[in-house]
Formats: structure tokens, sequence, C-alpha cells
């Protein structure tokens, strides 16, 4: 968050040690657990330079500085082994806290900075099926993030939309009478008993690349075909895109920039593409495969399309980062793509990045479109949804619109169990798990919110003064520090392209505020709306600013904030 403690105890510390802002910035620390410092400073590097011990050059600091650290905010600093540990003034820090809830995410960190996600992007003709999920979670919470920071965000649907497997799957429907059937699932049965059938018949393959090839060169009857098989799928997506509240800025498909002759022959000329055995490919290393831009019978591949893509991209955007939210399996591919364009001359390769992901499994095994073996995201939401509805069932009259309130539910938890992980790690699905109301999970964390909105609801009316000096138990301060630090954990998240970060944070602010409640509900003197007015003015502008920052935290994941449930 923009948090004027540390700044002011940056600037004393650049001060005192002489190091500077921008490297003292650099190795102040804010400790995992709150409860052992606010910010701590490692001395090893002074410690170094004066040739002494970092827990000497930790006294000497925490006796220079000591004198005056109440006049920016602290109570108090203290050496603990290697490290100078500062601790802010609780009344003043949570003063700040409650009256700036609405700034504590730095919206001016990006302002100015264009960040493009390509997420999702499915081959068109199948369904998405549940490994899809990844991608579109991730990718929609890393735009919500990044434009919470103040950054213009352009999110991208980069189809996989042209390729040899379109040649296989007009093949199909030629063979089944010619009609391209009108739904998708339809569509991926025949692309599925193309592939039986190829078993047997194994020139199939050289047929269906005559017919890419027809594609490739524009032939009408072909084009066609394609065109209706992508107008299908899209149609299928936006149903799955439109229940996760995902929106794209650009939908765009390797087919924009499958008329690569211009760019090859370029390429060709420079020597930076060289032929090997019929193929034109760019070499990157000899650690990995060249980047092959063109196979020997002149059809071109993805990695092709990508360079021509991410020129185009550059040239229309000048990004300050190009993130492609792509499964782990992808990486070679990333590293021969980032490496051709290095060697193309891009000074701004350096900015793009893949922000890879681990498998996913349901029932313990990964999905499959290619051989029919694929559960399908949006059977996966209908089970959720009608799975939680049953949980809910006869609070009707509380909820009123229960099948609403089942699919904000439903759908975040599916979500949630994807990104309550780090990105990289496997995702193994189970309902019981995924559902739980009191794990960490989707729904726990949307209950906690509205726990306390049925709070707020009971006072009906918000104090317009208060005084924090009153919020007196360890269980309202650790609420203050953690909902200080949900901002922090989303910067973080855009940082590391990793939403789980501010998941964890929000199941940690969510633990602590039921810890808060449980303690009101065992003693009346600790709960919220108790006897005594000015400390119950105090607590509920605390619960206000709990699920202010609550609801902002689940919208950057993807979720929705149900009043009630």
């Amino acid at each position: 968050m923009h948090d004027p403690f540390r700044q002011e105890v940056i600037e004393r510390l650049a001060t005192c040690c002489g190091l500077g802002t921008a490297l003292t910035t650099s190795l102040l620390e804010t400790p995992p657990d709150w409860r052992k410092a606010d910010y701590a400073f490692p001395c090893f590097r002074l410690a170094k330079e004066r040739k002494t011990s970092p827990a000497a050059v930790a006294a000497e600091l925490a006796q220079a500085l000591g004198d005056t650290i109440d006049r920016c905010g602290l109570s108090r600093v203290e050496a603990q082994g290697p490290y100078l540990n500062f601790f802010v003034d609780r009344i003043a820090y949570a003063q700040y806290v409650l009256a700036h809830e609405d700034r504590l995410i730095p919206s001016f960190y990006g302002v100015g900075k264009t960040v493009l996600v390509d997420f999702s992007s499915p081959n068109i003709a199948k369904p998405l099926a549940f490994h899809h999920l990844r991608s579109a979670a991730i990718g929609n919470s890393l735009c919500r993030i990044h434009h919470a920071l103040g950054y213009r965000v352009i999110g991208i649907n980069f189809l996989g939309d042209w390729g040899t497997q379109f040649g296989k799957l007009i093949v199909a429907c030629r063979r089944s009478g010619g009609d391209i059937p009108n739904s998708i699932e339809a569509l991926n049965e025949r692309y599925v008993a193309f592939h039986r059938e190829l078993e047997k018949k194994p020139e199939l393959e050289e047929e269906a690349r005559r017919v890419f090839r027809e594609l490739e060169d524009g032939d009408p009857v072909t084009q066609a075909a394609w065109a209706r098989i992508r107008a299908i799928s899209l149609a299928e997506f936006n149903k799955i895109y439109e229940l996760m509240g995902i929106q794209f800025d650009v939908v765009t498909g390797e087919s924009e920039y499958h008329r690569n002759d211009a760019l090859v022959v370029d390429l060709l000329n420079k020597g930076i593409a060289v032929e090997s055995d019929g193929a034109i490919v760019i070499e990157v290393g000899d650690d990995i495969p060249p980047c092959m831009l063109r196979k020997d019978d002149g059809a071109t591949l993805y990695a092709t399309r990508d360079i021509a893509a991410a020129l185009d991209r550059w040239n229309q955007y000048q990004f300050e980062k190009l993130l492609y939210v792509v499964d782990a399996g992808q990486s070679l591919h990333f590293q021969q793509v980032f490496r051709a364009l290095k060697k193309i001359g891009c000074h701004w390769v350096d900015r793009a990045q893949h922000v890879p992901f681990g498998v996913v499994r349901f029932g313990g095994s990964k999905t499959s479109t290619r051989q029919g073996k694929g559960v399908l995201l949006q059977d996966v939401f209908n089970e959720a949804i009608a799975l939680i509805k049953e949980k809910i069932v006869g609070r009707e009259e509380r909820l009123g619109d229960i099948d609403n309130t089942a699919r904000q539910i439903g759908v975040g938890a599916v979500v949630f169990a994807d990104l309550g992980k780090g990105r990289i790690k496997d995702v193994d699905f189970v309902w019981d798990d995924v559902l739980n109301f009191q794990g960490k999970t989707g729904p726990y964390i949307q209950y906690s919110y509205t726990r306390a909105r049925s709070i707020l609801r009971k006072a009906e009316t918000l104090p317009s003064r208060y005084d924090v000096a009153l919020l007196k138990l360890d269980e309202e301060w650790a609420l203050v520090k953690l909902i200080a630090r949900v901002a922090d954990q989303t910067l973080r998240a855009a940082t590391d392209n990793e939403p789980s970060h501010l998941a964890q944070a929000l199941i940690d602010l969510c633990q602590t505020f039921h810890g808060y409640h449980t303690l009101g509900g065992q003693n009346r003197e600790y709960r919220v709306l108790g006897d005594d007015a000015a400390v119950t003015a105090a607590r509920l502008a605390l619960v206000h600013t709990y699920t202010r920052m609550m609801k902002r935290g689940l919208e950057l994941l993807g979720l929705e904030a149900p009043e009630q449930m």
C-alpha cells in the first residue's frame, strides 16, 4: 500500500546509514509475521562495509534512531540480532488505514503504463474443458489487479483459430455429409471421430494438410466453413466468460497473422532466418531447438504467428508488460519465441513474460478434448451452482433470489479453488474441499464478508465520527494490519503475476475476523454492537473498512460479494 509510515522509516534510515533512499527502500522488509515487527531492516550489507557484526550495527542504529523515532509515527525501534525492527504507533496507523481505505491500493502505481494480458486463448471448435479454467481465472485476475494499480490494461483473447487441426475438422465435416454442425459439442465429436478414423486411415492426415493449405490460400468455400466454425465457437465461449465476469478488450486470433510471407522473406534476407531441410527456422541457441517459422510444405506455425502478433502489439501499444498466461507445458515455445524476437532486434522483448501454471486434475486425471475425455467447464460450473443451492435451500426468504446467490457462490468456489494456490502448482479439484464453507475456500471468504455486512445492517447507520484509540484489542489491531496487508499483497500479486498472494491475504484477513467475531459471541464486552456507544462507533468503523477491503479483494480475484448467504 501507499504507506507514509514506511516512507518515513526509509528516509530516516537512508540519512542515518548513508545508503541512499533507493537502496534503503529495496532492503527494508515487511516481516511475514506482523507480530514480530512492522518493518525490519537487515544489517548484513552495512556490517560488511563497516567490518563488524550485523548485530553490532543493528544495536548502534537502534540507539541512534531511538530518540527521534516517535516523530515519524513509530512507537519504538529495537535491535533483534542482525535486524533492526520498527513498530508503528497503533493509534496513528489505525487512523490512517480507516481514513484512507479507498487509497490503500496505490492506484497511481501504473499510471501512464500499458499492460497486455494474453489469456484464455482457447482453440476454437472445442468446448471449454475444465483445464481451460486456469488461464481464464488467472488472466482475469491479473487484468483486474493491474487495472486497480492504475495501469491501462488490454485483455486479449488470442484464439487458436488457425492450423492443420482445422483442415482435419473440415475434412471430418465433409466426410459426414458436408454440413457444419450448429453446436461446439458436435464439432468436437467430429474432431474426435476424425482421430479415431485416422488410426485406421493414415492417409487422412495428408488430406487434412491439403485442406488447410486451401484455407491458407484463401479458397472461399473452405474459408466459409472455417468462419462458421469460429462463430459457433465464440458464441459458446462467451457464455462461460459472462458467467466468470470476464470481458476482453481485444478478441483476435492466429488467423489474423497467418500471412507472413513478407516477414519470413525479410528475416531470410537479413540472415536472421535460415533454411533447414526445406523448413525456415531461426537458430536461438545451442541449448534449445530452433524456432521454426515455416514447415517444409510451406505451412506456417503458431510460433510464426506469435512473433508477428508480438511485433504488432509493440507497434500498437508500446507496452510496459506483455503477459502470456499459458500453461507450463508451453515454456519451450515461449523461450524460442522470445529469443527469436531478441535476435530480430526487439529491444522490448524483456517486457514480454510467460506466466506459466501447472495442470488441473479433476478426479485425479487430466482432461483431453482430442481423446474425448474432457470434463466440460460449463458442466463444472453448473454442478457447483446446483450443489451450493442444495446447501442454502430453505433460506429463500432471507436471500431473495436464491438462484443468483447460488451462482455467485458456486462460480466463486470454482474460481477460488484455482487461484488459492500458487499458479505453478498443480491443482486437484475435490468437490468437498472446493465447496466447504469452513476451509480456505471461496465460500468461506464470501461468508466472512456477508457476516460482517449483517453487523452493519443491524447497526442501521454508520458513525460519522469515531476514536480509533478505543480499538484496544489485539484482534482489532490484527484486523487493521491485515487490511493493510491485502493492499500490499495486491501490489505483490502484480509484481509476481501471482493472484494467490492476494487470495492468501484474504484468507488470513477472514480468519482473523472470524476470531474477532467469535470473541464477541463469547463475551458481550467484546461485541461490535456493545453497550458503550463510543466503542461501538470505533468498532463499526473498523468492520466497515473490513467489508470494503474484502469486497475489493474478492472483485480483484474475479469473485462476487454476496450480501447474504
